[in-house]
């Protein structure tokens, strides 16, 4: 910050800023408020299972798919989206074309999607973030381009095709997915967020669509769930929020932004060595962080052999956690199965669980989550942070609860009065307030 850094002008630009942001972000959250956060393909958790989204797309291409409005959704599709193709009425309407689901191939592989008309046959590979495996576009080409040259063998011009392939953003597939046979230019990129979002929204402007409500509103569900998987909703927020500032405010705004992220991107950390000034005040637990997972934990060495009890705090997807889990030689996490195969003893796993500072606690858990996740991965027994404000906590993603402790106050009232009374319960040791 150079030396004529204006503090109170400083201030003015922030308040005005302030109050344009909020403004536009209530603007954004009338769609929560209208029920748009609600939607089922996030529930299920589409975005990841490309199975699903490929039944999806299947049955709304399909002329006899469940939304019962015949092939308009595929001709839409085929004059939309096959760029490139200039697929004729004839073709497209044609008895004979049909859309395929999981096509076999003659090299035993499956292709998620292929349409396949009198004159041509056309692969859609569907990639959201399972990995290219080695020549898959390659192999899916050349069997498109075989079997085009077959259903013309007695004529002189031989139908172009493309495959098409399918990502969230249009990203090209992997140099391993195209082998050495397969050119760029024989390749379609198209993407959820560009494409497939503007063929639904023709799709929902057709008269049948708007005449069958449950189809109309599945098809603005899937909508809403590619702005969320492409993070469009967000982008539009930022873009307006950016316009908003006046050139005199921006250097204010960066200012502000390289503070704030700064203490968002050590919050986590300030987190954990706030809560380590109180557990290092015991000698029972020996400190050990690991800031490449995201994991801090204490752990008691040696119970049997080299193994050994560790208390963690640890971030998995969308929540973060805290709990036990087992250890051998401190370096590599031991599920309860791998006890029975390494042939513990059932004293020497007595020891084991007999460490942990609470027995009915562990008790509790270990019959009935034995064969489950909690004895997967060395995790005895866990349990979510605890809540902060009636609301939950969570570091990876932050939500924004997490936030407020990005002021230094909230975060030792957190630390102090949520979190050291159930570090007292589970450790059972008597911790001291920690204080600035």
């Amino acid at each position: 910050m150079d030396e004529q850094f204006n503090l109170e002008q400083f201030k003015m630009n922030m308040k005005e800023i302030f109050k344009k942001v909020k403004e536009i972000d209530s603007r954004y959250a009338h769609k929560s408020i209208q029920g748009r956060n609600f939607n089922l393909f996030d529930l299920f958790n589409a975005d990841h299972d490309e199975v699903s989204v490929c039944w999806i797309l299947y049955d709304l291409l399909d002329k006899n798919g469940s939304h019962g409005q015949g092939d308009v959704y595929f001709q839409l599709f085929c004059k939309m989206v096959l760029e490139g193709l200039d697929l004729q009425e004839e073709e497209i309407t044609h008895t004979e074309t049909k859309v395929h689901r999981n096509y076999r191939t003659k090299g035993n592989r499956y292709i998620d999607l292929a349409i396949e008309t009198p004159m041509r046959f056309i692969p859609i590979e569907v990639k959201l973030y399972a990995p290219d495996q080695n020549r898959q576009c390659e192999d899916y080409y050349l069997e498109a381009k075989d079997i085009t040259k077959v259903k013309n063998e007695h004529k002189t011009d031989i139908p172009i095709t493309y495959i098409y392939y399918l990502t969230l953003d249009g990203k090209e597939p992997s140099t391993e997915s195209k082998g050495e046979k397969l050119n760029d230019d024989e390749i379609k990129r198209i993407s959820f967020s560009i494409e497939i979002y503007q063929w639904l929204q023709d799709c929902l402007t057709q008269p049948c669509t708007q005449n069958a409500d449950f189809v109309r509103i599945n098809i603005i569900q899937f909508m809403d769930a590619i702005e969320r998987w492409t993070y469009s909703m967000e982008k539009d927020e930022n873009q307006d929020i950016f316009k908003a500032i006046q050139d005199n405010q921006r250097k204010s705004a960066l200012i502000f932004g390289e503070a704030y992220f700064s203490r968002k991107n050590n919050l986590f950390s300030a987190f954990i060595e706030t809560t380590q000034k109180m557990i290092n005040n015991t000698t029972r637990y020996k400190c050990v962080s690991r800031a490449d997972s995201l994991e801090f934990f204490w752990y008691k060495e040696n119970i049997v052999d080299s193994y050994s009890i560790s208390f963690c705090i640890y971030n998995l997807k969308n929540k973060t956690f805290m709990g036990y889990r087992l250890w051998k030689d401190k370096k590599t996490f031991v599920s309860l199965k791998e006890t029975d195969s390494i042939k513990l003893t059932k004293k020497e796993k007595e020891r084991i669980f007999a460490s942990l500072p609470i027995e009915s606690y562990w008790q509790s858990t270990r019959d009935d989550d034995y064969e489950g996740k909690k004895g997967q991965y060395g995790w005895i027994t866990y349990e979510q942070i605890p809540q902060f404000n009636k609301d939950e906590i969570t570091f990876y993603p932050m939500n924004d609860n997490a936030l407020n402790l990005l002021f230094e106050d909230n975060l030792f009232k957190y630390v102090n009065d949520c979190l050291r009374p159930r570090l007292e319960q589970l450790l059972q040791i008597k911790l001291e307030k920690v204080s600035k």
